[in-house]
């Protein structure tokens, strides 16, 4: 699968956007992409990439079609939780802003639950879905796009954004322009330090869309460079951990960029895989290791009146 971007358009090459270096060496090269990490602070990026794809074109019907179609309880149950997780830090339910709402699944069950919901994605197709089925506001194009001076919002969501963007950090400081002072940003992205970046997973890396790779360590700097403050973060596992091993290790072809430690625990994983309740200890192992598959972060615009509402986690 070469993904929904042809390779032979033109490429460009990008220096590091959280320290700036050219400095840099192949993480992990998947056929016609090459991910690349910073020697310096460890971000990784697809290196070179293809220059500046129509959104319309890369995130049509087909690609929410995908995604989405016939996912909807598994995606209610899952927006419900990050929902709750909300209300703690932000009990009055006020303003919210989704960024890549997609067809709209994570606003329909936030205002379901009382929240004042609007949302931005740069896909024409999904922003009509959201209107027509929703009737909420919702913005075709970027973050980038809101202008501070229309609104301003207590809450913003990215989940699974930040990775398809070209400058997360210039979406983290338009994130920052939108918000209220001490307004919470809470995000989601694929942990590039979980199983399917250990493994090389390629379909599921998704170079073609996505064009930055986050661990823990960089998502957090990254973040602090924008001027947020973490006060949350923990990961969780989305994929079935034998679905993911087998079918990585089944990639013959990127064999070679998986660690020989790590393809000999796999493999050893697989042979006594179906040991009573050894599933559900690596389940826990991960989360408790931060190594599960998706990074859940909480982060505040440090509010200009109480210092101690800006606290920041480890």
């Amino acid at each position: 699968m070469k993904g929904p971007v042809a390779t032979d358009c033109p490429m460009e090459t990008v220096d590091c956007a959280l320290c700036g270096t050219a400095d840099q060496r192949t993480w992990a090269n998947l056929g016609d992409y090459t991910i690349v990490e910073c020697t310096r602070c460890g971000l990784r990026w697809v290196n070179p990439r293809p220059m500046h794809p129509r959104a319309d074109d890369t995130y049509d019907e087909g690609y929410y079609k995908a995604f989405y179609e016939g996912k909807d309880a598994s995606k209610r149950e899952y927006f419900s939780r990050r929902v709750l997780e909300l209300v703690p830090m932000v009990p009055d339910r006020p303003r919210l802003l989704d960024v890549g709402a997609g067809t709209g699944i994570f606003l329909e069950v936030a205002q379901a639950q009382g929240w004042q919901v609007e949302g931005v994605d740069p896909s024409a197709a999904a922003c009509r879905v959201c209107r027509e089925t929703l009737g909420v506001e919702v913005w075709h194009g970027t973050i980038e796009d809101l202008s501070p001076s229309d609104s301003r919002y207590d809450v913003i969501t990215m989940w699974e954004v930040l990775e398809h963007t070209r400058d997360p950090l210039g979406t983290l400081h338009a994130a920052q322009e939108l918000l209220v002072d001490g307004g919470l940003l809470a995000l989601s992205v694929p942990n590039a330090s979980g199983l399917v970046g250990v493994l090389r997973w390629r379909e599921e890396l998704m170079p073609w869309y996505h064009l930055y790779h986050f661990t823990q360590s960089t998502l957090k700097a990254l973040l602090r460079r924008a001027g947020f403050l973490p006060v949350r973060l923990r990961t969780i596992q989305v994929h079935g951990i034998t679905h993911t091993v087998s079918t990585a290790l089944e990639q013959d072809e990127y064999i070679p960029y998986i660690p020989a430690p790590v393809r000999a625990c796999a493999s050893a994983w697989l042979s006594v895989h179906r040991v009573p309740g050894l599933r559900l200890l690596t389940r826990a192992a991960l989360a408790v290791l931060h190594r599960g598959d998706r990074v859940l972060l909480w982060a505040r615009k440090p509010a200009r009146t109480a210092p101690e509402a800006n606290a920041e986690c480890e």
